[in-house]
């Protein structure tokens, strides 16, 4: 398969003297090695069209394949499940209806659990015994998560009033 290298990668190679006629350089990356291009490549710029073209089969960050989840809490409970695909960060927004400020009040406390047994165990997040991530004012957090089928979800433990909504993404 034949990869053009994108804009940023280009803008790269160029900079390290492979500028070529041509505004993108069509490369087979999948090859056991990258081809001298006519040979006319001296070794440390073949070195990093290498380097560019594996780059270029990595998947895009943005696109994950993980559908979003949200929900909303108008009392205590449990919050809908999202499974991450692993090895890619995702992305976790909780804000109360009319107050997405910074420091706005969601009239509730909420706190991030994880299951690594299939959903039928929630804990919350931990980092040497005490708990992480839980929420009484608007949040917007990056997380990461390494381990395939994991599961994650909020869990409301005390609600006062009003609509506290959330969104999963990666």
């Amino acid at each position: 398969m034949t990869h053009l290298l994108k804009r940023g990668m280009l803008a790269l190679a160029m900079m390290a003297g492979l500028a070529f006629a041509a505004p993108a350089m069509a490369v087979d990356c999948t090859t056991s090695t990258t081809p001298n291009v006519a040979g006319t490549l001296a070794n440390a710029q073949f070195e990093i069209l290498q380097k560019l073209c594996a780059q270029s089969a990595k998947p895009d960050l943005d696109v994950s394949g993980v559908a979003p989840v949200t929900g909303a809490f108008t009392a205590t409970g449990n919050g809908a499940v999202f499974t991450p695909a692993a090895g890619r960060p995702f992305n976790l927004t909780v804000y109360a209806t009319g107050g997405t400020a910074p420091g706005s009040a969601l009239n509730a406390t909420v706190y991030l659990a994880r299951s690594i047994d299939g959903g039928t165990t929630y804990l919350p997040i931990t980092a040497t015994g005490a708990q992480l991530f839980s929420f009484t004012t608007v949040a917007n957090e990056s997380l990461y998560e390494t381990q395939t089928g994991v599961t994650y979800r909020l869990i409301c433990t005390l609600y006062t009033s009003g609509t506290v909504n959330y969104r999963f993404a990666q």
